[in-house]
């Protein structure tokens, strides 16, 4: 019976989510396995947790399923890598997934098969009923078994540590059986082959010890008993840790150096920033375990505990009265309390480190409950009520109805419960960090269906495991530097935590922000994936992507990045334009690359055409990115000057011109059959002319650097004026130069309004500019001195403010004097 009730909770979802370690604890499983099977000892060091047991475990699943591993694998498997899964999709009769549930299923039974030996030292310090409760109140806790599903270290080393402590209460406390002390060492050296946090478990032993020998009165008998029995017990862990780690049988000083300099570096942190209280932190702070563990209980352990406080104080329960008992509420508190404090001191915190203190204290609220339905039963109004079988059936009703009903509630995704005392799934998302995979595995099954089977690259959190487990096509990583992997992406998939710590950045998140997803998934309250189509719209922003410089051909071809490399600056030299193009609709004709280098003069210097890629566009399959590469080669003969790139395409058999949208930068006005693309400066750039006023800037992006004007004109006449700019920032916009005669009435008399030759949206920083603009004035223009102001206002008529700190939109470059 025992052995269903720990069983049965652990088997909803167990096809269900990945958590983002998993695949790894898959790898360094193949990489254990392979090593052993090759005496290659040292290599049976994968990482300093060190996580020896769990790998023992991950490997019975290629024990059972792919055996042939050890002969046929590239060992070893970069844990780090989608490689990994590559290859065991390629190679494995069985999915990853499959393997994995196969290691979830070995690690599931190990744990109930724990949690029940557990029973038995506990037994002997509170009997049956009571060590029942006790078990069940620890198997059933929902973050446990949310963690006891993973194949994963934590859960391991939770119940390694909580049952080498009953078994170390038990021999202290009840007899000092030897068959206790065995069993509490077996336990701790397997907890330390687990994870390291396994030392805190050695430091409450000592303390207890201690407790113990001082209670007894302090005899030095029984002082160098208790040496010698903690002796045995470190013997006997150390033994076993030895054994079972081959690494340490050849290299035992380098596996030791290597854990301790791997665990300082984990010390430091977390690599992604943590999420605290409402806010983006590195490291929460000594709060974060308090809070975690209060969002984590569930009200039936906080209820207990503070009864089993009370009747600790007051012995006011039978079983309180009984010395075994309070020995296991000592015994259990300091372990929560230095497990806590120890694990505090480490910058990289989670919730899920703080699971062994969690179930110690699940241990406690069950004796509470105990406690109180014996002194409930034991009332007046309930004589004639069996006493035997009452304080089983008051513990058992608070089981299932506060701590057991959560679980069920929160299946099969049990990391989705936090404590309702403290606000549960309402207030847990401004505390901690929410998810660890579970939704993504919904997000993948919903886009598998909304795709229709086609073969789409979607970007994801988690993507290696939670997510491209269940996505039967390309999982992209928001990590990926490759920019092609950002402009293939189809769909892309948020999670809940990407936003509490602004992942992979704030940028990214803005634009996902402001776009409505497809599909959202939620559960218990709890918002964690969002899906996003971005076949409709333009890919995220990237480092190497800029949607403000997407272009549409014909609203069929797609340019989504175009570079020049090397960037060529002297006559004679060369470079490579390359166009990333993604054919977003169908079409009825191929179409041309239309590539054209235009001088100071507007002439044509340089032109490339013909078939983009290479190939026929008709034929090109929707989505796909193509790389289209010319090389551009400046004349020999080529004056100075400033020379701009510009692209178009035409039907191949009617030779008409595809019409040209920006739909990522509405600044720019759509229209026109040519996109400009970049601007070259050829030779010397001009100096700026010296107007004996400083430079001035407008915005944060464009300064004034120049000014030339003649002083004195007479009415009728040309007004010639050479302004000098300079770019300071990249502008999305496409602005319009004024240059207004104004007179002592503040009335325009005269004025020019053009864009630059060189078009603003073109400008990299650095780049200087000199345009000439002529104005006539009128003839009938009365004599005086007239004020010469220029500005820039953007495709919606919105003026640049200047940086004067008057609030202006113009410059005064000087005054004209008419005769």
């Amino acid at each position: 019976m025992l052995f269903c009730l720990l069983l049965l909770p652990r088997l909803p979802g167990l096809t269900l989510a990945v958590s983002p370690d998993e695949p790894k604890w898959l790898a360094r499983s193949a990489n254990f396995y392979y090593a052993l099977a090759h005496h290659d000892w040292p290599s049976t060091f994968q990482i300093a947790h060190p996580g020896v047991s769990v790998m023992y475990v991950g490997m019975t699943s290629f024990l059972a399923l792919f055996p042939e591993l050890a002969t046929q694998a590239p060992a070893p498997f970069d844990w780090e890598s989608k490689a990994t899964q590559a290859w065991l999709q390629t190679h494995l009769p069985v999915s990853p997934l499959t393997l994995l549930i196969a290691g979830r299923w070995a690690i599931i039974l190990l744990i109930t098969f724990l949690l029940m030996l557990m029973y038995f030292p506990l037994r002997t310090l509170l009997g049956k009923p009571a060590a029942l409760l006790a078990i069940l109140f620890v198997g059933w806790s929902p973050f446990g078994l949310a963690l006891t599903q993973r194949l994963h270290p934590d859960s391991l080393l939770a119940i390694f540590l909580l049952l080498s402590l009953s078994a170390s209460l038990a021999w202290l406390s009840a007899g000092k059986a030897l068959r206790y002390l065995l069993l509490s060492a077996g336990a701790g050296g397997l907890a330390g082959l687990t994870k390291t946090p396994a030392i805190f478990l050695v430091a409450t032993l000592g303390l207890l010890a201690a407790i113990d020998w001082w209670r007894s009165g302090r005899s030095a008998r029984r002082g160098g008993a208790a040496l010698g029995s903690l002796a045995l017990w470190g013997g006997v862990a150390l033994v076993l840790f030895v054994a079972l780690w081959p690494a340490l049988w050849v290299q035992p000083v380098q596996t030791l150096a290597q854990i301790l300099a791997e665990m300082s570096v984990h010390a430091e942190g977390h690599t992604n920033p943590n999420f605290f209280w409402g806010q983006r932190v590195e490291d929460p702070g000594w709060l974060f375990y308090p809070v975690a563990l209060l969002f984590r209980a569930t009200p039936a352990t906080l209820i207990g505990g503070i009864a089993a406080g009370v009747l600790w104080a007051t012995r006011g329960a039978p079983l309180f009265r009984q010395s075994t008992t309070r020995s296991v509420l000592l015994g259990a508190l300091l372990f929560a309390l230095l497990f806590t404090a120890g694990m505090t001191l480490g910058g990289k915190k989670s919730d899920r480190y703080a699971l062994p203190a969690l179930l110690a204290l699940d241990l406690i609220g069950a004796i509470g409950w105990y406690g109180l339905a014996q002194l409930v039963w034991r009332q007046p109004w309930l004589a004639r009520a069996p006493r035997r079988l009452g304080p089983v059936w008051g513990g058992a009703m608070a089981l299932c109805a506060l701590h057991g009903s959560f679980a069920v509630y929160h299946a099969p995704y049990y990391f989705t419960y936090f404590n309702p005392l403290v606000g549960g799934t309402a207030t847990a998302p401004q505390m901690l960090v929410i998810g660890w995979g579970e939704g993504l595995d919904q997000a993948a099954r919903w886009l598998n269906e909304y795709g229709q089977g086609q073969a789409r690259p979607a970007l994801a959190a988690y993507n290696n495991g939670p997510f491209s487990y269940f996505y039967q096509h390309d999982a992209i990583s928001y990590a990926s530097n490759l920019q092609r992997d950002w402009l293939e992406a189809d769909y892309a998939v948020t999670y809940i935590n990407q936003w509490q710590r602004q992942l992979p950045d704030a940028q990214t998140l803005e634009f996902f922000a402001a776009q409505t997803p497809v599909y959202v998934y939620r559960f218990r309250g709890l918002e964690l994936a969002q899906v996003y189509d971005l076949v409709q719209t333009l890919p995220p922003p990237n480092p190497k992507v800029d949607s403000q410089r997407i272009i549409d051909f014909g609203g069929a071809l797609r340019l989504l990045k175009h570079d020049l490399s090397p960037l060529p600056s002297q006559p004679g030299e060369s470079g490579e334009v390359a166009l990333y193009l993604k054919k977003i609709q169908t079409m009825e004709q191929n179409v041309s690359a239309l590539l054209r280098l235009y001088g100071p003069d507007g002439s044509e210097v340089w032109r490339s055409e013909g078939w983009p890629y290479g190939s026929p566009t008709r034929e090109w399959p929707l989505r796909e990115v193509r790389r289209d590469a010319h090389l551009l080669a400046l004349p020999p003969t080529l004056p100075d000057g400033l020379y701009r790139l510009t692209l178009a395409f035409y039907e191949s058999e009617t030779l008409d011109l595809l019409p040209v949208t920006y739909p990522g930068n509405h600044q720019i006005p759509s229209g026109g059959t040519e996109a400009d693309l970049l601007l070259i400066q050829v030779g010397t750039a001009p100096t700026p002319a010296s107007t004996g006023q400083p430079p001035s800037d407008f915005g944060a992006s464009i300064r004034l650097a120049g000014s030339t004007l003649p002083s004195t004109l007479a009415a009728g006449q040309t007004l010639p004026v050479t302004l000098v700019w300079q770019s300071l920032h990249p502008t999305a916009a496409a602005y319009t130069v004024f240059v207004h005669v104004v007179d002592p009435a503040g009335q325009l008399v005269a004025q020019q309004d053009r864009s630059p030759q060189a078009p603003t949206q073109l400008w990299t920083p650095g780049m200087t500019f000199e345009e000439r603009y002529t104005l006539s004035l009128p003839a009938s223009l009365q004599t005086g001195e007239f004020s010469i102001r220029v500005g820039l206002y953007d495709a919606s008529g919105v003026r640049l403010p200047t940086d004067s700190g008057e609030k202006k939109d113009f410059v005064e470059i000087g005054r004209l004097q008419v005769d």
